[in-house]
């Protein structure tokens, strides 16, 4: 890759990186306000589980989307949303079944991997507690909590990191495109336990959209996922189902992927 390549390069993950950073800081400033309104309304009795629950949802969508708008008014000029990258034309209802059956095990992937980071991380005496206000029962089982993290979070999320980031990195290669934009996507959850899940979701979200030109798809896909992982908070599944769904999925999407799915390539990198 030339010299002028790599300058234009880290030109753009400069400004991309100042833009996610002043996006970050927002987050910051919105999640102390809201830490401090619900504070301040629980300890005077006036603030329920429920409401609490409204609360926390509220003051994250507001997060993202804060995010979402300082990197849309970053980029305004470059038209990177248009209508044309929602493209529904181009998905099908085969092509939602097989990329929804290949996105469970990547979750699950991603999840078995904070598994044993967190397994061997104990080992060595370190131990990391959840949030006990996002994790907790009645939050998983809010209304607030469902709309949340099955609607409006895919959508924020996915115009922003596929609709977005990816499309402004993928100019340097579709594979340097993807990982970048995933370990963003990664790093915005803000905690450990969601990291490694997001990103090997990030990788495949990123993938999908390549593939396919269409956001839309990794929008519904993502709604999925969120589903099926909430589900699994909400409602408790005897460990031989489990079992027996993982792999169920695990091998309809190897089939998937040997006939149909091994034939994709993404863009080569010229200077890996």
């Amino acid at each position: 890759m030339s010299l002028y390549s790599l300058n234009e390069m880290e030109k753009d993950l400069n400004e991309l990186g100042w833009v996610y950073l002043k996006g970050r800081s927002m987050i910051l400033v919105v999640d102390f306000i809201f830490s401090l309104i619900s504070a301040l309304l629980s300890s005077n009795g006036k603030l329920s589980v429920i409401e609490s629950s409204y609360f926390i949802n509220i003051r994250i969508n507001i997060s993202f989307l804060c995010l979402f708008l300082m990197l849309l008014f970053h980029y305004r000029k470059k038209n990177i949303l248009s209508k044309d990258i929602f493209n529904i034309k181009s998905i099908g209802l085969m092509t939602i079944f097989k990329a929804f059956i290949i996105s469970y095990p990547i979750m699950m992937i991603g999840a078995y991997i904070s598994k044993i980071i967190f397994t061997l991380l104990e080992l060595l005496g370190v131990t990391f507690v959840f949030d006990p206000e996002i994790f907790s029962s009645d939050n998983m089982t809010s209304i607030a909590t469902i709309v949340s993290t099955c609607l409006v979070a895919p959508i924020l999320e996915e115009c922003t990191f596929r609709g977005i980031v990816l499309n402004i990195l993928r100019k340097y290669g579709d594979k340097f495109g993807i990982i970048t934009s995933a370990l963003f996507f990664a790093l915005i959850h803000g905690n450990i336990f969601q990291f490694f899940t997001a990103l090997t979701m990030g990788l495949w979200l990123g993938y999908l959209f390549i593939k396919t030109k269409s956001l839309t798809l990794t929008i519904l896909m993502h709604t999925l996922s969120n589903s099926l992982a909430l589900s699994y908070g909400i409602f408790e599944i005897p460990v031989i189902i489990n079992i027996a769904i993982k792999i169920g999925f695990g091998l309809i999407a190897i089939v998937i992927y040997y006939y149909s799915g091994k034939k994709y390539k993404l863009g080569k990198i010229s200077y890996f």
